[in-house]
């Protein structure tokens, strides 16, 4: 799911659509909300599918490379602490 989340930022970030790249994220996602094996809130959470998902359908390209590029401090910076805790 963390490899989809990434590849909505990413397609995101272009600008530009490209209907078989958005047709096969959509049915990708679709597949995984659908399968036979429930997903848990929590993978659905961790993975940032619902924040990629929302970058993705309402912001511009350079919102979201703002709002990327925050969220990646915010991740190191969450790494930092967990080692500091470890």
């Amino acid at each position: 799911m963390k490899k989809i989340a990434d590849d909505l930022v990413e397609e995101a970030k272009l600008g530009k659509f490209d209907f078989e790249k958005n047709r096969e994220l959509v049915e990708t996602i679709a597949d995984l909300l659908t399968k036979d094996k429930p997903l848990l809130s929590y993978e659905i959470k961790e993975s940032g599918l619902l924040d990629s998902l929302n970058a993705y359908l309402t912001m511009t390209p350079k919102q979201v490379e703002s709002w990327d590029q925050k969220r990646k401090l915010d991740s190191k910076e969450e790494q930092k602490k967990s080692e500091l805790v470890s």
